[in-house]
């Protein structure tokens, strides 16, 4: 009789120690949940967290490195240079809490062997969500004839007569992350049309997912009723949709930024909407918080939101971090890695600002 062979329990997953390099521990603390702890110890995670109770300056992190497997970072942690990634031998992997990984890394940094990645695909969601938002908000005109605060009143006489979804071309400037989550939401949509203009998707994927893709900018421009602006803020990009460019837009038009605001000349975009032309709803300012006497919110044909739009959702960006470890210390496959050529179409915080006096 042969003799059935004893089952043993699965090898338990690596023991990885990994670092949160931030120092700012009021962020700490709100991008840390029950869920993360819960994650780590299931992954064999041990996680440090320096800052969680108490803000520590930049100049502390080279000497935590050495001894960690992986980094977590996110707004205002330091650069991963090639020269700081070499004090960490063991060092495998940086994952970003957040969007854009050009804050946090440099040319340098993909010149080593160490992996990137970040939580954009999770803020893409929820930006994406309110891009829809607006751009429903901008077809139908909603702010000409709705109530919203105590004391308004439904203008009855325009309750009607704004133009058609399915009549309207959407354009959308870029196709990163948030492009092709607001693409997928918009696929259940009757519209007249989406172009996508970018410089670095093949025109099969945005074929693929349900758009046209524009020979140029400036055919963007011409043929889009709503443009959505969700360009990386690049030396290339910066404020391209210049006064030239604008007045390319169609008499109507509505322009929503919740990208970056320097991809736009904004006191070009200022005259436009104050004559009436065009229409704007900007998330994004040059400067924030806009002060209180800003020119803009005397306009009626703007829109404006506090920087907002990917404000919510932020507990769910260190367990996709998290997650992304696991898969990557497990040895699979390392979906939506950041690489060298990524890396330089996406956005530089620095980009188009004036240099400090």
């Amino acid at each position: 009789m042969k003799s059935i062979p004893e089952k043993r329990p699965a090898s338990p997953p690596p023991h990885k120690k990994i670092l949160f390099m931030n120092g700012n521990s009021r962020l700490i603390r709100a991008l840390w949940s029950a869920e993360c702890d819960e994650k780590a110890a299931r992954y064999s995670f041990e996680v440090a967290i320096p800052a969680r109770d108490r803000d520590l300056p930049a100049e502390a992190w080279p000497q935590l490195l050495p001894e960690y497997d992986g980094v977590i970072t996110s707004w205002g942690s330091p650069v991963c240079t090639a020269e700081l990634l070499a004090r960490a031998p063991r060092l495998a992997i940086v994952g970003h809490a957040a969007g854009s990984a050009a804050a946090v890394t440099d040319d340098s940094t993909y010149r080593t062997a160490v992996r990137v990645v970040t939580a954009n695909p999770v803020m893409a969601e929820t930006l994406s969500e309110w891009c829809v938002m607006m751009l429903l908000i901008a077809q139908r005109r909603l702010t000409q004839y709705a109530k919203f605060r105590p004391g308004e009143r439904c203008d009855w006489t325009k309750n009607a007569g704004f133009p058609d979804l399915g009549k309207l071309a959407i354009g959308l400037w870029g196709m990163g992350d948030i492009t092709r989550a607001l693409l997928k939401k918009l696929s259940v949509f009757r519209t007249g049309g989406i172009l996508v203009f970018s410089e670095h998707a093949d025109s099969g994927e945005i074929r693929a997912a349900g758009a046209e893709k524009a020979s140029c900018f400036d055919e963007l421009l011409q043929r889009s009723d709503l443009l959505v602006c969700l360009a990386g803020m690049t030396p290339r990009n910066c404020r391209k949709l210049d006064a030239a460019r604008l007045a390319l837009l169609k008499d109507g038009s509505t322009v929503i930024n919740p990208g970056r605001a320097r991809l736009i000349d904004n006191e070009a975009l200022f005259r436009e909407v104050r004559s009436g032309r065009l229409s704007a709803i900007l998330d994004v300012f040059e400067e924030e918080p806009l002060p209180p006497d800003s020119p803009w919110y005397a306009l009626p044909g703007a829109i404006l939101t506090p920087h907002s739009g990917a404000g919510c959702g932020r507990e769910r960006y260190v367990p996709y971090i998290l997650d992304r470890f696991h898969c990557f210390f497990s040895g699979r496959e390392l979906s939506n890695c950041i690489d060298a050529a990524r890396f330089r179409t996406m956005t530089q915080e620095q980009c188009g600002r004036e240099p400090a006096q």
